[in-house]
């Protein structure tokens, strides 16, 4: 499900609502995105699952920019939410990869949250650009595995400036290798 830009055009936004999502891309990419790939800016992305959602296997959910465009935000909000990286790079994102600043990333779920297995939630900013604040506001969370992260990073060789995380939950929160 996309709505990307790949010109001097705006992408326009993108909303979903489910009552459960299964983003699986069984290790093709598979996404939900607003991204920004020409000089255009991207568009916001807002999912809103009342009950279970994942992203798995090389899924994503994205508002990113790859150009001089900005990206857009990202709004989740589910009743619980699974991030698996398993078998490649899955991610919810506003990130920026080009000149653009990336825009917020906010995660919001009722339940319990897990990101697994090299999974990601991040604004983070790898050129010049700046990262956006990262929100997360959960019942309990889990991150476990070898690069499963919450960020706002300015990643090696970037000028950017990182963003805030702000992470809440309303019981544990659980971080493993």
């Amino acid at each position: 499900i996309s709505c990307d830009s790949y010109s001097f055009g705006n992408a326009g936004n993108v909303t979903v609502i489910a009552g459960s999502l299964n983003a699986d891309g069984f290790g093709n990419a598979t996404y939900i995105s607003s991204d920004a790939l020409g000089g255009g800016d991207a568009g916001s992305v807002s999912v809103q699952v009342a009950g279970a959602m994942r992203v798995a296997n090389r899924a994503s959910v994205s508002s990113d920019t790859y150009s001089f465009g900005h990206a857009g935000n990202v709004t989740v909000h589910a009743g619980s939410l699974v991030v698996d990286g398993r078998d490649g790079l899955t991610f919810i994102s506003s990130d920026a990869l080009g000149d653009g600043d990336a825009g917020t990333v906010s995660v919001r779920v009722d339940g319990a949250m897990a990101v697994v297995n090299g999974g990601s939630v991040s604004s983070d900013t790898y050129s010049f650009g700046r990262a956006g604040n990262v929100d997360v506001d959960v019942g309990s969370l889990r991150v476990a595995g070898a690069g499963s992260t919450i960020s706002s990073k300015a990643r090696e060789f970037s000028s950017g400036q990182t963003g805030t995380v702000s992470v809440r939950a309303g019981s544990e929160i659980l971080l493993s290798d």
